[in-house]
């Protein structure tokens, strides 16, 4: 699915109507340039989800946790742009969150090491068209 956003707000809302599709346990992969929305997208649906806390960019953090009161109990927003070693998923404890039926992951810049089963995969590209319209591409 092909859809175009012109404000902050309808990609927040798209990002909404995306996270009523998922049921836990799924992985999204999040492509898209520097500056594109990614972490726009990301607080629709982590608000979405009903956590507390409004999602941040994870860039220096690399991964932050957000708990929801509902059958998805944790989403997990990883921004592995400046992991150098495949290892450091390990160490970010994501096996554990691979293996939770109740948690749902965004990965940005996913790499190629982080194989994901076809069936648990969503993939989301964004793309900017201009300073304010993004083209996103949900699959």
């Amino acid at each position: 699915m092909t859809t175009i956003t012109r404000t902050q707000t309808e990609t927040r809302t798209l990002a909404a109507d995306f996270a009523k599709t998922l049921h836990g346990g799924e992985v999204v992969f999040l492509e898209g340039g520097l500056g594109a929305g990614k972490t726009t997208f990301v607080k629709g649906l982590v608000e979405a989800l009903g956590a507390v806390d409004e999602a941040r960019s994870p860039t220096f953090a690399v991964m932050h946790l957000y708990e929801t009161p509902g059958a998805i109990k944790t989403i997990a927003h990883l921004d592995c742009y400046r992991l150098k070693r495949p290892e450091e998923l390990l160490e970010l404890g994501l096996e554990d969150l691979l293996d939770r039926q109740d948690a749902v992951l965004v990965v940005e810049w996913p790499p190629a090491e982080l194989t994901v089963p076809a069936e648990r995969l969503r993939r989301v590209i964004i793309r900017a068209l201009d300073a304010n319209t993004r083209e996103i591409v949900i699959s």
